[in-house]
């Protein structure tokens, strides 16, 4: 029998190419960490480490039923996974990444496995929206901010976990700004001129994300500076329209290329953020960051150059009083790869990562 076990958990696969945050980081992490987890519980196909782990759905949310059909249903696969490895260790560790439900099954069972077992949450939002009394069973809760702590804590009657704030990590290998030739080719393969100014704008069309909001900004830019270029990347839409290019859905090593071409980056969340990693893939990639003070963004984006903060993000004049006043000073002068690499790097998010499990 060993003396520990550490168990990594997520329902969601990491060895997709798709674009995430955390998903993308913890498969540097473990392809650069290979024995710093025993079993990794996930969707994965099972090899070496991989055991795989699928997440059931839910038949009902019948107050009744919940947790009958969380336990035997929605985590049947991991709880499983877990008790069996818990027979192998005198203490495991069970690293639960953002997954509320798994997290539920986890605690409210922890006590049936046969190690010492310490409940580890990452959690990737910003306030927990979790009952404070299964946090009690959660042994250390790791946060991307402070602030997104500080708003988790003070919503809650008590609130008990150890708690490490580890922030993001950006990998500067894959995400830097371009030397001079190099932007020249990727502008001009995405057809820009050397005057033209190109906006790049990424994420989804839900109405969090502010899809509409960019829209409207970009139909008032349009009218006044007729050297913008707008690319678009992430939504389904498709449409031809003058000025702007909307590249649809990519895979997350094609980004570099189009930041990489960027000269400002509109981030127009309208929720909470716990982070918001593409701002800071955009900004190491050489843009200008206009971005929401909404959730953690002011926190994350807090002493970096060619950063502005629009502090009312559902007033369209703000954004656009500051995003014409940039464009019309408007010169590209992109941080130094030096720089680029001490920002939120991914070598730094390792080590707190690790240590906050390993303390």
């Amino acid at each position: 029998m060993k003396d520990s076990l550490r168990i990594l958990v997520s329902s969601i696969p990491f060895r997709s190419q798709q674009i995430g945050s955390w998903t993308n980081r913890m498969r540097t992490f473990i392809d650069g960490n290979p024995d710093f987890f025993d079993v990794i519980l996930s969707p994965d196909l099972t090899e070496g480490k991989f055991q795989q782990c699928r997440k059931g759905k839910f038949t009902t949310y019948h107050t009744k039923l919940r947790t009958t059909i969380l336990l035997n249903v929605v985590a049947k696969d991991y709880l499983k996974a877990i008790k069996k490895f818990s027979e192998k260790a005198e203490k495991i560790t069970v690293v639960v990444m953002d997954d509320p439900h798994l997290l539920e099954a986890i605690a409210k069972t922890k006590a049936t496995f046969y190690a010492d077992t310490e409940l580890v949450y990452s959690y990737h939002g910003f306030k927990s929206p979790m009952d404070h009394k299964l946090l009690q069973k959660v042994d250390k809760m790791l946060f991307l901010t402070r602030k997104g702590y500080l708003a988790t804590k003070n919503d809650k009657f008590s609130f008990t976990p150890e708690v490490f704030v580890v922030g993001n990590g950006v990998d500067s290998n894959v995400f830097f700004p371009a030397d001079d030739n190099e932007r020249r080719e990727k502008r001009a393969a995405l057809g820009l001129q050397s005057e033209d100014i190109a906006i790049v704008w990424m994420a989804n069309e839900r109405p969090i994300k502010g899809f509409t909001l960019f829209r409207k900004i970009a139909k008032h830019l349009k009218e006044r500076h007729a050297n913008l270029k707008f690319i678009v990347i992430g939504t389904e839409e498709k449409t031809e329209e003058q000025g702007m290019q909307f590249l649809g859905q990519q895979q997350n090593d094609q980004l570099p290329q189009y930041l990489q071409a960027g000269d400002i980056y509109l981030f127009t969340s309208l929720c909470r953020e716990g982070f918001g990693l593409s701002m800071i893939e955009a900004l190491k990639c050489g843009n200008r960051v206009v971005a929401a003070d909404n959730g953690g963004i002011p926190e994350v984006l807090e002493g970096l150059p060619n950063c502005h903060i629009i502090k009312y993000p559902n007033v369209l004049e703000d954004w656009l009083q500051s995003l014409n006043e940039i464009i019309r000073d408007y010169k590209y002068q992109a941080i130094g790869k030096e720089e680029a690499n001490s920002i939120w790097s991914y070598t730094d998010w390792e080590n707190r990562f690790k240590h906050a499990i390993e303390s």
